[in-house]
């Protein structure tokens, strides 16, 4: 688990980072994005910010530089037919808050 400034002092001035978030219900989804970042040559670029405690572990114990929004504890699920609309502007919030913090 990193801290965004601790991932900001290895990188170098200017550098670009890529982040992405991750719950429980899209974990496969965002290891796959780290994966294809990985392959690129860029995972050093990449921080994950976990917006669970389930996604948080898993993240730890791959060693992926992971930032700690678990916080959140929101794993939900918020694809297909039916899905709570309510809880995926929640999520997009906590994306926000998560980057402004």
């Amino acid at each position: 688990v990193v801290t965004a400034e601790a991932l900001d002092a290895v990188l170098p001035k200017g550098a670009v980072v890529w982040l992405t978030f991750s719950n429980a219900a899209y974990l496969h989804f965002a290891q796959n994005f780290y994966l294809s970042c990985a392959a690129v040559g860029r995972a050093h670029q990449l921080a994950i910010a976990a917006l669970d405690p389930p996604s948080l572990s898993s993240w730890a114990g791959l060693g992926v530089p992971v930032l700690n929004f678990s916080v959140f504890g929101d794993a939900s699920d918020f694809r297909g037919i039916g899905a709570d609309q309510a809880r995926f502007r929640r999520m997009g919030a906590m994306k926000v808050a998560a980057f402004l913090s």
